[in-house]
């Protein structure tokens, strides 16, 4: 048997991941999937450097679909709002989001209203829905939750 040496060891500690992609969230029902994935790797120097970029997409099991709400973005799952084509209805967080009784639910507390509004990303929203989620974070006392069912 023979002994290998370090110095013939052909050892990669820096794996190059440009090209890969990452699963993330899978969020299932009957209808549908929603999910994310992510090339590159998620790291907090390659989010500094925008060098990963992420995708939120989703899956219509009855059509047999697949749509991207956003390819390539820099914006973690964190800080993405999907417009709510629905009229008067708040945006879309995946990250919020939740499965029960075979739908999407999210819950909005007035924290996480106020955070919404102070995302940069809403002012790309028609005025509108900004100004309906502005008046549902002011209606809403501290210890309410709004809840947003997705069939």
């Amino acid at each position: 048997m023979k002994k290998t040496t370090n110095s013939q060891k052909n050892i990669s500690l820096a794996e190059d991941f440009s090209d890969k992609f990452f699963p993330d969230i899978w969020k299932e029902t009957d209808k549908y999937v929603l999910f994310t994935y992510n090339k590159d790797r998620d790291f907090p120097n390659n989010r500094t450097n925008g060098i990963v970029k992420f995708f939120y997409s989703y899956y219509d099991k009855q059509n047999r679909q697949f749509y991207h709400f956003c390819e390539e973005t820099t914006l973690p799952k964190q800080q993405f709002l999907i417009e709510n084509p629905v009229t008067n209805a708040l945006p879309f967080i995946l990250s919020y989001a939740a499965i029960e009784e075979n739908c999407l639910r999210v819950f909005f507390s007035k924290k996480r209203l106020e955070a919404i509004i102070k995302d940069k990303g809403l002012a790309s929203f028609p005025p509108e829905q900004q100004n309906k989620l502005k008046s549902m974070q002011n209606e809403l006392d501290d210890s309410e939750v709004l809840i947003m069912i997705l069939e």
